[in-house]
This record gives C-alpha cells, structure tokens and sequence, in this order.
C-alpha cells in the first residue's frame, strides 16, 4: 500500500513525550510515523492482539490467546516493532501491559492503542479507560500514566447476553450479538473521549468501523479532532467514499487486516 498521509495505515492483524522515542525521525530504525490532527505522531505498521489471529487457540481459551499475545508482542518490540494494538473485546491488555511493565523497555518507547467496546457512554467510557489503564499496568509508582490512542471500537452495542459469550442461543444467526447505538449514545461517548484526552490520560481518540453517518453524527459535536478511523482496508474490502470523506475531514485512515488477513 502507498505510504502517504491520508492513506491507510496499516494495524497489521497479522501519540507528549512518548513521540520522542517512538516517532524519532533521526533514526533509521525506527518504523516512521504519521502525523495526526491533533499533533500527536503514530507509528505507521502496529502489531494487533486480536484473539482470531492465534489459530492453534481453542475458541474462549483466553489463556492461549494471551500466552501468544504476550510471546508476539515481545518479539514485535525486539525486531524494532513500536506500536501495540488491544481491545476489550480482544482480551489481550494483562498480556500487552506484562511486557510494557517488564523492565525490558521503556514505556516511552511503545506507542499502545486499545480500544472501548462501542457508544457505551459518558460514565461507562470513562470507567473502560481506567480498566485498560489498570489492565495495561500504567498505575505505578508515578502515579497514572497514559493510553497514547483511545477509539471507540465499533459504533453498535454488544448484547448483555453475548458479553461473555458468543455462544449463546440469542448471539447465533439469525440473531446478532449486536444492537445498533442511538446518535445520542454516539455523541455522548464522544464526550467522554474528549473529556480523557483534556484529563491527559489519553493522547490521541478516535474510532473504527464507522459508517460515514456515524463520523458525521460524531463531529456535530465533537470539540477535538477525530485523530483516527480504523477500519477494515485491504485488496478486497475497502471504501473509496470513506477514504474522501476522511481526507476531506482530515481523519487519518487506519487499516485492519491489510492483507486481508480476517477471511
């Protein structure tokens, strides 16, 4: 994929003081970043965690999944890797924040996205960021540090009956484990974005899999920029509209699974 500003960046499925060391333009080592609206700096290529990408894992074997999560992240940051990618609904960020936490590196030198599981909210936004804080082990003892990019992961609701499993009887075809969210829902979960990147917990907001009423419905009343929008892109699955309107609206266009890496 062309390396330019306003394309898509790959997240590989396969943002403030922490951009001195990732995005140090000075060395050549390191993987090049992209600048975002807001003036925090992104590392171009991230590692994800997604639970689906460990194939030998059993489904819900949240243990496979996080001694692989941990073991790739370990080697990602050991060939030059700088940016991490986690999710609620990964179930990867105890793995994630035992390497940061490890001793091996420093936190200024990984860039780390994770991710809140839809428009929950105002309080229960808030509420997701402390737990991937906690989760990602950034409470120590200088107190709270930092997520450097917060999105909103999907702009639906995951049916209380589905949050701990897919299996059940209501979150199987041709029944969804997911419920649309209301345009207020939308807004107000922005808000709470905004709130954590001005509280300075959160460096950089943004979202994924949003449809363009969605990004649209958001910055009616969106204060801060929208830094980023994660989505699907790849050969097969991209959306030219989305990519326009992105760059016409300056929201850096990010991509999972580039390589198509999901089917």
């Amino acid at each position: 994929m062309v390396a330019s500003s306003m394309l898509p960046v790959a997240a590989a499925l396969l943002l403030a003081s922490a951009e001195a060391t990732v995005c140090d333009t000075a060395s050549q080592q390191k993987v090049p970043c992209f600048d975002l609206k807001s003036g925090s700096k992104i590392p171009k290529i991230a590692m994800g965690s997604w639970s689906g990408s460990y194939k030998d894992c059993e489904s819900e074997d949240y243990t496979c999944v996080n001694q692989h999560a941990r073991f790739a992240a370990e080697n990602w940051l050991h060939m030059g890797g700088t940016h991490l990618d986690t999710a609620n609904d990964y179930n990867t960020q105890t793995s994630l924040g035992a390497v940061l936490n490890s001793g091996n590196i420093k936190r200024e030198e990984v860039f780390v996205t994770t991710k809140c599981p839809g428009p929950i909210g105002f309080a229960a936004t808030v509420q997701c960021a402390t737990d991937n804080l906690q989760m990602l082990g950034q409470f120590g003892t200088k107190g709270v540090q930092y997520i450097d990019l917060l999105l909103i992961h999907f702009p639906f609701l995951v049916k209380p009956a589905c949050q701990f499993s897919r299996a059940a009887p209501e979150c199987q075809p041709p029944n969804r484990p997911y419920e649309p969210a209301s345009t207020e829902q939308l807004q107000e979960t922005w808000k709470a974005m905004e709130f954590l990147k001005k509280s300075g917990v959160v460096k950089a907001i943004g979202v994924s899999d949003y449809n363009i009423t969605n990004l649209e419905d958001t910055l009616k009343v969106a204060t801060e920029p929208i830094d980023l929008h994660q989505v699907e892109w790849n050969p097969a699955t991209h959306d030219e509209a989305m990519l326009e309107f992105c760059q016409k609206n300056n929201i850096q266009l990010q991509a999972w699974s580039p390589s198509g890496g999901s089917k």
